[in-house]
């Protein structure tokens, strides 16, 4: 009540009158005190009471907190005094202390286990329920590559038995060089060569000499002399660098885009004669092309698709029909370990020794090239650029296989190292509250060019190997009894995933794998690089993708695969659209994984599998 008032201020009894232990929320007497009146009075009154016990009992808890704070901090003084010697005086309320510290840590992690629950719940389940089985099928282990591809390199820049000397490259390419024909049949199996060691015993340099053989960083390096080869004799008989050559629809995506490449760098144009591949069954339509239009063409290129053997009978009966140079590409024949040693009449035939090849050396290329007119033809040339090539150095040996490495952690998911990957994807590249869409980071990573596992400059990949990257080609290739393991681990994992798939729906989801080709996979023993699926519900692989990632499967669109972008086939183009990588089947935990992914695959062709309700520029 102001004091400033000049009527009196009420007197004791009064105030006793209108006090109320809780009043009214709208006083109701009118009898008046002054300006108030009694009603109003005692509301007013009361609230000024209680605001000054708030403000009391604010002060006590504030006094009991100060005292606290200085109970501890004197503690803590006695404690750092060194002249104190009253271990009495020493003792802290650690007990408390200690509990404290357990209940505050408890009540965080419950905290930020309820925020995740209430804001990020999608991803949350995502992380929970996807098995982080990846489409890689990467044959080593971190391990393994510790105790070989990095003892190598740790050993060539120490300088241990000579080091990265040119006596040390000229040894090893010879051991490398043995082995790789020997693995071809076309040298015989030495006692050395099985027996585990790196270090077997090289046939001489005479008899290697008899043998046109490459050894290179890497297969398209090999694949990238012979096209350069037939360009510059294109120049020197027409005056233009301009080359045809006949393929598939389908073309290994790698080499493709390697020759698109080269249109730029090398001022060339390359061009493409087709042929395309059957919708049923996806074997080549050989009617689809005029056999004629061949004899113009400076190349036949033939490519075998989905690890095994692909039947392109025609392709080598126009060589020698037209006298046309054939080139043989290996990579995804199976592996260099399966029954298929490449057809006879291939003038040059490549193999690969990537990452998710076999073998496995984390990078290299092996080339062989028969004495026919174009083999000799084209190896002359070929080993002529070679060697004027660059050597690999330490630093970029180690850069690589450091790349090399974070890949193969994403493929065994080594100690969860995927649940980082996702973690990281979902915080920058996905919309809170929003599942991890496994397939975009998939992809992301793959095409991320600062850890790619492969060299796509040409400076980075047309250099000769150093004697660490061959002692690791020497090691990959003495893994011949491991990969027949898992080759016929994979025969068997396939027919558990067919097994659990109606019959109706094989031919749909896996058109290829028709009972020829199913029985070339059990003969051959060849290992597959990746599992592959068709969406044929809308021939549109985002909507799989959606699909699979909606049922907790990781996948990822087909980039091994590409088509020519001014193809008139449609069949390539739809085949290249509707690839999607299945989780490796080579890698699934056990049968009962192959069986979810049967299930949901199932799933797929009962309901359809829906459309993607948008497609990212991204991808």
């Amino acid at each position: 009540y102001k004091a400033s008032t000049t009527r009196p201020i009420p007197s004791q009894q009064a105030v006793r009158i209108v006090h109320f232990s809780r009043p009214p929320s709208k006083p109701t007497n009118t009898q008046t005190i002054g300006r108030l009146t009694l009603a109003e009075f005692g509301y007013r009154n009361t609230a000024v009471k209680r605001r000054h016990h708030d403000r009391r009992q604010r002060a006590r808890c504030l006094k009991k907190q100060a005292q606290s704070v200085t109970f501890l901090l004197q503690s803590q003084s006695t404690i750092m005094d060194p002249n104190n010697t009253n271990v009495e005086d020493c003792e802290t309320p650690t007990g408390v202390i200690g509990l404290g510290a357990v209940y505050g840590a408890a009540s965080a992690a419950l905290v930020v286990l309820m925020w995740l629950v209430a804001f990020h719940r999608k991803f949350c389940v995502a992380i929970w329920k996807t098995n982080k089985v990846t489409p890689y099928g990467v044959y080593t282990t971190i391990t393994e590559a510790l105790r070989t591809h990095y003892w190598y390199i740790l050993c060539q820049a120490l300088g241990v038995d000579g080091g990265n000397s040119a006596e040390q490259r000229k040894a090893w390419l010879a051991r490398v060089t043995t082995l790789f024909l020997q693995n071809l049949n076309v040298l015989p199996q030495s006692a050395g060569s099985n027996s585990g060691s790196i270090a077997i015993e090289a046939v001489s340099d005479k008899e290697l000499q008899k043998h046109q053989a490459i050894i290179s960083h890497s297969c398209r390096a090999i694949f990238y002399y012979i096209i350069k080869s037939l360009l510059d004799k294109s120049k020197a008989r027409t005056g233009k660098s301009h080359i045809k050559i006949c393929i598939c629809s389908v073309q290994f995506g790698s080499f493709y885009r390697l020759m698109r490449g080269m249109e730029k760098s090398l001022d060339c144009t390359i061009e493409f004669l087709e042929v395309d591949m059957i919708a049923k069954d996806w074997t080549i339509d050989w009617s689809s092309i005029n056999e004629n239009d061949v004899k113009s063409c400076d190349l036949i290129m033939a490519q075998h698709l989905f690890g095994v053997p692909f039947e392109q009978t025609k392709f080598w009966e126009w060589a020698q029909k037209f006298d046309i140079p054939i080139v043989e590409d290996n990579v995804q024949s199976g592996s260099i370990f399966g029954k298929y040693k490449g057809n006879p009449k291939s003038d040059a035939i490549l193999y690969s020794g990537g990452l998710d090849k076999t073998p496995s050396c984390f990078g290299g290329g092996f080339g062989y090239f028969r004495h026919t007119k174009y083999g000799d033809e084209l190896y002359a040339s070929c080993r002529k650029m070679h060697d004027e090539r660059p050597l690999d150095t330490t630093k970029a040996r180690l850069i690589a296989v450091l790349n090399q490495t974070i890949h193969t952690m994403i493929a065994q998911n080594t100690l969860w190292f995927n649940n980082l990957v996702s973690l990281l994807f979902y915080v920058f590249f996905t919309d809170r509250g929003e599942s991890i869409q496994f397939y975009k980071a998939s992809l992301k990573v793959r095409k991320n060019k600062s850890i790619t596992p492969f060299q796509h400059a040409e400076s980075g990949f047309l250099r000769h190997p150093c004697v660490a990257h061959l002692k690791s080609m020497a090691h990959g290739f003495l893994k011949k009894e491991q990969y027949h393991s898992i080759a016929r681990e994979e025969v068997r994992r396939r027919q558990v995933l067919l097994d659990n798939i109606p019959q109706e729906y094989h031919g749909k989801l896996f058109p290829w794998w028709t009972p020829a080709v199913l029985k070339q996979h059990e003969d051959n023993l060849g290992v597959s690089e990746f599992s592959w699926v068709n969406a044929y519900q809308t021939n549109d692989r985002l909507d799989l993708c959606k699909f699979l990632n909606e049922e907790y499967v990781v996948c990822m669109i087909n980039t091994t695969w590409e088509y020519h972008t001014d193809s008139k086939f449609p069949v390539g183009k739809d085949i290249n659209e509707s690839l999607v990588y299945l989780p490796n089947i080579n890698h699934l935990d056990n049968d009962a994984s192959i069986v979810d992914l049967a299930r949901v695959l199932t799933k797929y062709c009962v309901e359809g599998g829906g459309k993607a309700t948008k497609k990212l520029k991204s991808l």
